[in-house]
């Protein structure tokens, strides 16, 4: 099986978005032990349309280039760098910015597992959402869909999908699954991943 199998749409992020300026944009290569999960939106950019999932993939290859060279002013000229292996829309359409094979800029300072810098080691999945809007229907079905694809491919241990918030405590808050106010449910993805595993064995 091939994750294009599951519908997934390579939309590739230019070499700069994931490879390192300090190696002459070498991408880093990535031996994946687990898998982050992330929200984001574009709200910042095109309020009035804030889950557009083209705008939203538009705004991380913006965040990518120099602050003078961008077409969205909303960082107040830090650089800001960001990428993800994979989206998801809200209407569960899946496309793949990051080959696995390299580091995603998706953990930034992090540590989970005891080992620091999660970029190293985990895929960064980023489903379009936010704080007080969690993950529709179809993209719980098909983030479970990815993570059980890629718990098969990779040998990834459930105990390895983690959020932003368990890997950069305090610092980060996607997908907001944890405290009274979640908007994000693990006990929904967890059950709907040991389906999909279960129909694949």
């Amino acid at each position: 099986m091939r994750i294009s199998d599951l519908g997934v749409t390579f939309k590739f992020l230019p070499l700069q978005c994931y490879a390192s300026i300090k190696r002459n944009f070498q991408p880093r290569l990535l031996k994946p032990e687990g898998i982050t999960i992330h929200y984001i939106s574009c709200k910042n950019v095109t309020p009035e349309r804030p889950f557009n999932t083209e705008f939203t993939w538009r705004l991380l290859h913006d965040l990518n280039f120099e602050p003078d060279d961008r077409l969205y002013d909303i960082y107040d000229g830090d650089k800001q760098f960001a990428s993800y292996h994979l989206l998801i829309g809200r209407d569960a359409e899946p496309l793949q910015l990051v080959p696995f094979e390299f580091q995603a800029y998706h953990a930034g300072v992090s540590e989970f597992a005891g080992k620091q810098f999660c970029n190293r080691f985990m895929i960064g999945i980023a489903f379009v959402g936010s704080y007080e809007v969690g993950p529709t229907k179809v993209q719980y079905a098909m983030l479970a869909r990815i993570c059980s694809f890629l718990i098969t491919k990779f040998n990834i241990s459930t105990d390895m999908i983690v959020g932003h918030e368990d890997i950069a405590p305090g610092r980060k808050k996607d997908p907001h699954g944890h405290g009274d106010d979640a908007a994000f449910s693990w006990a929904t993805l967890h059950s709907l991943i040991a389906l999909e595993l279960n129909k694949a064995a």
